[in-house]
């Protein structure tokens, strides 16, 4: 069962990115991360959101542009020659559209694998906060649960399957959500470290008193 979850949300992250990349105007994913962009700047403040930046354009640099393969990929809608193909005007039309359309796509593929780059740095710049956020939720779970094992009070295992598994499609959803072509605002991410430790809390708190 586990395993069949995992694959599905797999599936969703994959789905999401790809939709994205074939079908969102360019227009809107460029204006989507201006706007985004601006946010960063007007909560972070200028020294972490340009901190955040350089980090995702370090990960994208060495990733994708040393390597090659953005070169390789717009080097693949580039018009082949055609002097063999000088009584196909037709043919040399729908092939130009194609690749036309296709670089366009790449764009709007690159772009989007940047600003989930900007996202993913962002989200790490909080990374330090979790455990300050973390210890008071583990802390209460834990004094709960030991007040419930030494008294009558009653946990509840659908309370504790909730925050279990929960976690699963809280992870899930974060990461579709960094895939959405939508202007995230960076507060999201102590946002849904709030929620995955309240469902942590949810989990240790309502554990079986006696196992």
């Amino acid at each position: 069962m586990k395993d069949r979850f995992a694959m599905f949300g797999i599936m969703c992250v994959l789905l999401t990115g790809l939709l994205t990349a074939l079908l969102i105007p360019e227009e809107y994913v460029l204006k989507m991360i201006d706007d985004e962009r601006q946010a960063n700047y007007a909560f972070l403040g200028y020294e972490a959101a340009r901190n955040t930046e350089g980090r995702a354009e370090r990960w994208f640099d060495a990733l994708f542009v040393k390597t090659g393969v953005m070169d390789a990929s717009y080097r693949a809608t580039t018009t082949p020659e055609k002097e063999g193909l000088r009584d196909l005007d037709g043919l040399n039309e729908i092939l130009d559209q194609g690749l036309q359309w296709a670089e366009t796509r790449l764009r709007v593929l690159w772009a989007a694998a940047f600003q989930f780059m900007v996202r993913i740095s962002v989200a790490v710049m909080w990374l330090p906060f979790i455990v300050l956020i973390l210890i008071p939720f583990i802390v209460d779970s834990l004094v709960s649960r030991k007040i419930k094992a030494a008294s009558f009070a009653i946990t509840s295992p659908h309370l504790q399957a909730l925050g279990s598994r929960s976690l699963f499609w809280l992870a899930i959803g974060y990461l579709v959500l960094q895939l959405l072509p939508l202007k995230l605002h960076p507060i999201w991410t102590p946002v849904f470290i709030g929620v995955a430790s309240s469902a942590i809390w949810l989990g240790i708190s309502h554990f079986a008193k006696r196992a």
